[in-house]
């Protein structure tokens, strides 16, 4: 039975050593999801140390006056491995599948195209060091219904059913500590493009978690309140302070565009949005539709994008149809919106978010332009992943009914407008490997094993720990 025992327990830990191999490959130089090549590696890396440890202990159960035993608890440890590595294996593998793959690869390029001047700056200023930067977000879609950023500790649960709460918050940990971040999108919004601007907001809870700016910018936040003359509402929008400024960034970076779209998503019924108050006795985690709607406004004014300040603006008097709640916060907004915008961040460099990390003024015009031509099944001339995302918003706001057709083709050229737009962005993605995150911005490739490195020595010390 010993034999037995530990020959079994050896195959089920061979089994993650040979679906690394398997991965690294179709990650690899022209192979399908060559996009992915150092995510993959990088997780890998973090990963193979623990995997080398567990496999010298199954070696050494040969000579244990216990080894049944001890063999079942590794083998516990092996399943907690395989969960974490699952937990990124499912959502490369959602790739797999040609439909959702061209939906994925542009909301991995658009998530990136918001964050990517963000962490730019802040190794520029040296805030954080290159090797410390993570990869690019994985989007994935799910169950849930509405985008997230899992890594905030949401959705991060196992399949396992014999998983304690100590051993839950572990795995929580530990894949926060990988260098991946990782938004969630509902399945649902597979066949719904213009949903994909939703994921500015989730980027910018990574900005605010990956450069530690939580301090900074509650900072910034009691300053903007005492400057609206707010104080007696400062625990109120504390509490908020999460998804506001998510708001707030997903305005800076998505455009008028995300602003429409938010405002769309949060809208859940007339009945709720015309009523809705909080106050201290439970103020919650989320603005009121209204405040938010004031939110992205007052950022659009920021912005220099008057139109799409009055725009968004109309649509939420339109909602809220002469409904007044809470009055006295609602001109907090623009004190709140420049605040963050404005205000100089040490972890930028001395730079504002709005110098940073605007969507650039020619990105609606570029917009309504590939919306016309993707409508008028003309040659789209734009590429970019945020400008194609915009231009499904206005191509479906141009006439919802008919925005999509019923029938998926993979290949199409022609036919509906988000069709032509997902088309448009597969033949202008660059074939090849995309360079790791870190080594763009001045990582050598030594400086990012040798981080690599310590943090999987980090990964096995807690683990060693909760023995």
């Amino acid at each position: 039975m010993r034999e037995r025992r530990v020959a079994a327990l050896s195959d089920k830990l061979d089994a993650l050593a040979q679906d690394f191999d398997q991965w690294i490959a179709l990650s690899a130089a022209h192979a399908a999801l060559e996009k992915h090549h150092t995510q993959v590696r990088r997780l890998v890396r973090r990963l193979e140390p623990l995997r080398a440890l567990l496999d010298s202990e199954i070696r050494e159960l040969r000579r244990a006056p216990d080894a049944l035993g001890e063999a079942h608890a590794l083998e516990h440890e092996v399943l907690f491995l395989h969960n974490i590595w699952e937990f990124y294996r499912a959502k490369l593998g959602q790739r797999h599948v040609p439909w959702t793959r061209r939906f994925l690869d542009l909301a991995d390029d658009y998530a990136w195209a918001c964050l990517e001047p963000v962490i730019r700056a802040a190794v520029d200023a040296g805030h954080i060091g290159a090797a410390d930067v993570r990869e690019p977000p994985l989007v994935y879609l799910n169950g849930d219904w509405s985008p997230f950023a899992a890594t905030r500790g949401l959705a991060l649960m196992t399949e396992s059913v014999d998983v304690s709460e100590t051993e839950l918050e572990l795995f929580r940990q530990e894949v926060n500590a990988l260098p991946l971040s990782v938004l969630g999108i509902p399945w649902y919004q597979l066949s719904h493009l213009p949903d994909v601007l939703i994921l500015a907001h989730e980027v910018g809870h990574v900005v605010e978690d990956d450069l530690k700016l939580t301090v900074p910018l509650h900072a910034t936040l009691a300053v903007a309140i005492a400057a609206a003359g707010a104080q007696a509402r400062q625990g109120a929008w504390a509490s908020w302070m999460g998804e506001a400024f998510a708001d707030v960034f997903g305005t800076l970076a998505g455009g008028r565009g995300f602003a429409c779209t938010m405002l769309d998503f949060v809208a859940l019924d007339l009945e709720t949005v015309r009523g809705e108050e909080r106050d201290a006795r439970a103020w919650g985690a989320y603005p009121t539709v209204a405040l938010r709607a004031d939110l992205m406004v007052a950022a659009l004014s920021v912005m220099g994008d008057p139109d799409g300040a009055t725009e968004v603006a109309e649509r939420r008097d339109a909602l809220l149809a002469g409904a007044n709640l809470m009055p006295t916060f609602r001109g907090d907004a623009q004190y709140i919106a420049r605040g963050w915008l404005e205000t100089p961040l040490p972890a930028l460099g001395a730079k504002s978010l709005l110098r940073v990390a605007r969507v650039p003024d020619k990105h609606w015009p570029d917009a309504s332009r590939a919306s016309r031509e993707a409508l008028k099944q003309h040659a789209i001339g734009s590429s970019d992943p945020r400008v194609l995302v915009s231009a499904s918003r206005i191509a479906f706001e141009e006439d919802p009914l008919t925005y999509r057709l019923r029938e998926v083709a993979l290949d199409a050229a022609a036919g509906d407008p988000q069709s032509r737009l997902l088309h448009r962005f597969a033949l202008s993605r660059a074939t090849g490997t995309r360079s790791s995150a870190a080594t763009a911005r001045g990582a050598s490739a030594a400086q990012l094993q040798a981080a690599d490195d310590d943090a999987a020595q980090a990964m096995l010390a807690r683990l060693r720990a909760a023995r």
